[in-house]
């Protein structure tokens, strides 16, 4: 182990490997890194026993470098350096100077499999192939080089041994047959010919190259010694293309898509078809460079040759397939005067020439399939990568839809571009950099670009200019907004419209009737499909209605923006129409839903004129579906409504999703929702509103942990700011129930007597207005409170007869309305608390059961929890712990928030002990 650890770590060099990557290559890459944490700690500290503590350093938490002193020396570096003096001495035309440097290089592989390398996952085999592909380029340099100074007799045997390595690389078949013949070995060249064929044969059940059984022809043919021609002088060759852009250092991410493309493209035995893998996604999404890394990883299936052409398809000037297929023939050796004048017979010709090649084809930036067809190879043996924005479909193509890097992906590309210290010092700057990058691969390499350029500029200051993203993200000729328009500005009009309209749906997922709803006009399947084809949006699953969803990326969505502000009244159009059908929807939603407790009911607008009818259609077959897909998209339209000036707009649709919230328990969704609006009615000057927003704040807030002592100043508010009588009313019975809430809590008999007094002022008050103004609503909610400040000052008597009083009150509001629940589950809840502080366990069992009942009919889990929880408490007053015990572990079963789910675990805990008698 410890062997493999320290070739790993040399081949890691100054940037070192973390344990993870560790234990992936030394134990799989399923492998738990906890699990094997110590065994790895363990070899660790043994090799620097070995080597010197300061060869191992203590540095970064989980990545561990080896460090190598100034008399080592490492045979990987002085390989690469041996190889490419000898490479260079090759292309000077210096062939027995370059044959030594290479041999040198080569002498330094041993065995050649860089046997202790550990392999178990991707990331090390990668980094085994990409060292092996070295070590054969340095060998099909020196074979070339031998030959051409006259001693090809040399390489034979290391040709031998790559051969035996890999019996389907035809490369180094073709330069073994070349050095047997040229060292007068010309029987031995045709019978190599001979086995590599049946290896080939037996393999792939394809014949050798062309090219190949050409050499063995020639051989055969020659009558001259060491196949040199008679009257001297050497044919004219034409190179083996190797056309691919280097591969960059600094990969991230994509492990799944580049194994499945790896998978793909590599050839099977028996195989008659023609691998087209296409990598599709908007621009910047790192397509290309996806395209290239993989090609690099299975360039060695593809001896013949390597061919990259750039389509330039988005640009203002794409490729010809006709001058693409004159290019390609060229790089094959046909010339000018022999070139066919069409594409079907150029196609047919590059056809010809591939047959039997294994030749691996590059298209990148691709518009359309009519330029795939008339490019890819037409027999077994080579393949084609495609890059496109566009979807393309056709025949047996396999298609990669890529989606932005993960913020852990984006992390680590950005630090292997500015250095992993910025990051460390700045970690969540660094978040905020990659999080306005959205993911998108370009996005990180320009900000990365930029903060290379500016070395002294903290990560803080470069996330503020990240504020306005696509004006930030450009660096030299990169720039994220230029990318997404070749995109853009390749759509018709009708389709620019709409990828613009569509940035006023938010950052949420949409539905195809969202996307009706904002273009007004036009089929908006079409453009649907058309803005996907494009990557302009992209599929996001599923809802649980069974309808498609879609979103548009944050960066395509702020460019989107930015091209709407340039046509005005096309904005205020799409805005009004998104309003108003939102309205229009969350009232008929609102109407499925029954009412929250306290709240007076909202009236219905009746109105069906600006959303589709499939958003009613889906609406009416089940509410609740609906608004658990879209809830996220309405309190983003409410936000939206408030920061365009339309807060009252915002304020209609948030008085009909309040209840949908409170049902649901979201009440940090609601309490944002609220507050915002009240800053915008505050700036308005709107007192009303701002005092209804500021309300509801306090409901919210008066529920949780210690809310009713941060809710008073709230309610306070309220109150001081003369307000129409019916909100006056509410926030009396809410202050007043706060004071019982602070009176049960309260830690003297003279703080408790205080709450309860002023409680008692405020409800007192409150009813005779709610009577007054005959809102039962509020008549019930300051009989519940009376009830409750009746219990905390002992007087139970009262306490039970208040809070039967607000169970009659809402019970005729349950009789004379729609079934309205609400205010009948929280009258049972109080009767509950004072019958349990009473002593009357049995009927609070009772009334419990009851609770449950109206729980249900409301679908309200939480208040099913709680109904469990008090029959708990009741159950535990008469003695019956066991019981008290189940109901509690029941409660704790409901209940959505971790703090009750705790309590009541302890509770149970607690009535089993005593149950148990300990």
């Amino acid at each position: 182990m410890q062997r493999r650890i320290l070739c790993a770590l040399l081949v890691a060099g100054a940037e070192g490997a973390t344990s993870d990557d560790l234990v992936g290559g030394l134990w799989g890459e399923d492998a738990c890194p906890r699990a094997h944490e110590g065994t790895l700690k363990t070899a660790i500290s043994h090799l620097r026993r070995l080597l010197g503590e300061e060869r191992i350093p203590r540095g970064r938490a989980g990545t561990y470098r080896l460090l190598l002193g100034e008399g080592d020396t490492l045979d990987l570096e002085r390989f690469r350096d041996l190889a490419g003096r000898g490479r260079a001495r090759v292309e000077a035309g210096e062939w027995a100077a370059a044959a030594a440097l290479l041999r040198d290089a080569l002498t330094l592989w041993g065995g050649g499999q860089v046997a202790d390398l550990p392999v178990e996952s991707l990331k090390w085999v990668h980094v085994r192939d990409r060292l092996l592909a070295e070590r054969r380029d340095a060998l099909v340099a020196l074979a070339r080089a031998s030959v051409e100074a006259g001693d090809p007799g040399g390489v034979v045997p290391l040709l031998r041994a790559a051969v035996a390595d890999d019996p389907l690389d035809e490369q180094i078949h073709h330069l073994l047959m070349v050095a047997l013949w040229r060292s007068g070995q010309r029987t031995q060249a045709v019978r190599h010919f001979e086995r590599a064929r049946e290896v080939i044969r037996a393999e792939t059940g394809a014949d050798p190259s062309a090219e190949l059984v050409e050499l063995r022809e020639r051989i055969v043919r020659d009558t001259t010694t060491g196949g040199q021609p008679v009257g001297g002088g050497r044919p004219a060759r034409v190179p083996v293309p190797a056309q691919l852009p280097p591969d960059v250092t600094d990969f991230v991410g994509r492990e799944a898509e580049t194994a499945r493309l790896v998978e793909w493209l590599t050839p099977t035995p028996g195989g008659t078809g023609v691998p087209v893998v296409c990598l599709c996604g908007p621009g910047g999404i790192g397509k290309s460079t996806l395209a290239v890394h993989v090609a690099h990883l299975v360039r060695h299936h593809y001896p013949d040759g390597q061919l990259y052409v750039e389509m330039a398809g988005m640009s203002d000037r794409p490729r010809q397939v006709a001058d693409v297929l004159a290019e390609l023939l060229g790089t094959l050796g046909v010339r000018d005067h022999d070139m066919p004048r069409t594409v079907v017979e150029r196609t047919s010709l590059l056809r010809s020439l591939l047959d039997g090649r294994r030749v691996l084809i590059v298209l990148d930036d691709v518009v359309g399939m009519h330029q795939v067809t008339a490019l890819t190879p037409g027999s077994a043996g080579s393949a084609v990568i495609v890059t496109s924005r566009a979807h393309l479909s056709g025949g047996s193509m396999r298609r990669i839809t890529l989606a932005p890097l993960r913020a852990e992906e984006s992390l680590r590309l950005l630090g292997e571009i500015i250095g992993r210290d910025r990051l460390s010092a700045e970690p969540e700057a660094a978040g905020q950099v990659v999080a306005a990058c959205d993911g998108w691969p370009l996005a990180v390499r320009i900000a990365g670009a930029r903060l290379s350029t500016h070395e002294h500029w903290p990560l803080g200051y470069f996330a503020t200019l990240l504020r306005d993203r696509l004006r930030a993200l450009t660096a030299d000729d990169m720039a994220v907004a230029a990318s997404i328009a070749l995109s853009y500005e390749g759509l018709p009009e009708e389709e620019q419209r709409a990828f613009r309209v569509l940035a006023l749906a938010g950052p949420g997922t949409l539905s195809a009737w969202l996307v009706r709803l904002l273009v007004g006009a036009g089929d908006a399947d079409r453009l649907i499909e058309a803005l996907t084809r494009n990557s302009l949006l992209a599929g996001a699953g599923v809802d649980a209605l069974g309808q498609p969803r879609y979103r548009q990326h944050d960066l395509l969505r702020e460019y989107a923006a930015a091209r709407l502000r340039e046509h005005e009244h096309e904005r205020d159009a799409a805005l009004e129409r998104l309003l108003l059908g939102w309205l229009e929807l969350a009232d008929r939603a609102d109407a499925a839903v029954p009412r929250e407790p306290y709240s007076p009911p909202v009236s219905r607008l009746g109105m069906r004129r600006f959303a589709p009818d499939l958003a009613h259609e889906l609406l009416a077959r089940d509410p609740d579906g609906w608004l658990a897909s879209e809830i996220g998209n309405l309190l983003g339209v409410i936000r939206l409504a408030c920061d365009e000036g339309w807060y009252r707009s915002g304020v209609s649709l948030a008085l009909r999703v309040s209840s949908y919230l409170f049902w649901q328990e979201r009440d940090a969704d609601a309490e944002d929702m609220w507050r915002h609006l009240m800053t915008m009615a505050r700036n308005a000057r709107d007192t009303q509103l701002e005092a209804e927003a500021r309300h509801r704040v306090a409901v919210l807030i008066a529920r949780q942990p210690d809310g009713p002592r941060r809710a008073k100043p709230l309610l306070d508010a309220c109150l001081a700011a003369g307000v129409d009588r019916r909100l006056h009313a509410r926030s009396l019975g809410l202050r007043a129930w706060c004071a019982a809430r602070l009176a049960a809590a309260a830690s003297g008999a003279g703080e408790r007597d205080g709450w309860v007094r002023a409680g008692v002022e405020d409800a007192e008050h409150g009813l005779g207005l709610a009577m007054l103004m005959g809102d039962p609503h509020t008549e019930m909610a300051c009989r519940r409170a009376l009830g409750l400040l009746a219990s905390a000052a002992g007087d139970h008597t009262k306490a039970v007869t208040h809070c039967q009083e607000a169970v009659e009150v809402a019970e005729g509001v349950a009789a004379a309305g729609d079934g309205e629940m609400g205010d009948l589950y929280a009258a049972l809840r109080g009767l509950a608390r004072v019958l349990v502080a009473a002593g009357q366990w049995r009927r609070a069992v009772e009334v419990c059961e009851r609770i449950r009942d109206v729980a249900r009919q409301l679908r309200f889990a939480g208040g099913e929890a709680a109904a469990w929880e008090l029959e708990g408490d009741a159950l535990a007053g008469v003695g019956d712990h066991a019981g008290a015990a189940a109901r509690y572990a029941r409660a704790a079963d409901l209940y959505g928030d971790p703090q009750r789910q705790e309590r009541c675990r302890g509770k149970a805990g607690a009535a089993r002990a005593r149950a148990a008698g300990v």
